[in-house]
């Protein structure tokens, strides 16, 4: 598994965060992988100023993010698209021609119970919290890649 897509909403907030967690640490585990994000349902928007704060505070620059919409080209080039809830997998298995064993949410590939909850408009706080989960899952799910 070398190719790796995060799928949310909005593609401002949490995909962005496991997006570059993921590319963070596949440098410090010496992976060679290629990594992006998408939303299902958005316009074309930057990365939240929350999210971009909480990835600055690991010095990880993503202020040139922009948000992409997932299609089928993104699909089929992908090795693996994991989804932040169990809504965005069934979302992407009912709207794209794409096996069931490809994709998944985050929790699933990393042997946790919960999904990632948006903190759209939340408090900084919130966006802390979220980003730890996403790390805690990002560096399972990668541990076993």
């Amino acid at each position: 598994m070398e190719n790796i897509l995060y799928v949310c909403t909005w593609n401002t907030c949490r995909s962005p965060i496991a997006e570059y967690l993921t590319k963070q640490f596949s440098k410090q585990l010496w992976k060679e992988l290629t990594v992006s994000s998408a939303w299902l349902n958005a316009d074309w928007s930057p990365i939240s100023p929350n999210s971009l704060k909480v990835l600055e505070d690991q010095w990880i620059d993503a202020k040139s993010h922009m948000s992409q919409q997932i299609n089928q080209e993104l699909v089929s080039n992908f090795d693996i698209i994991v989804t932040m809830t169990q809504k965005h997998k069934d979302t992407i298995l009912t709207t794209f021609d794409v096996s069931e064993t490809k994709v998944a949410t985050l929790a699933e590939v990393s042997w946790w119970s919960w999904d990632v909850e948006d903190p759209y408009e939340l408090d900084l706080k919130k966006y802390k919290q979220t980003e730890q989960q996403i790390k805690t899952y990002v560096s399972k799910f990668l541990s076993a890649i």
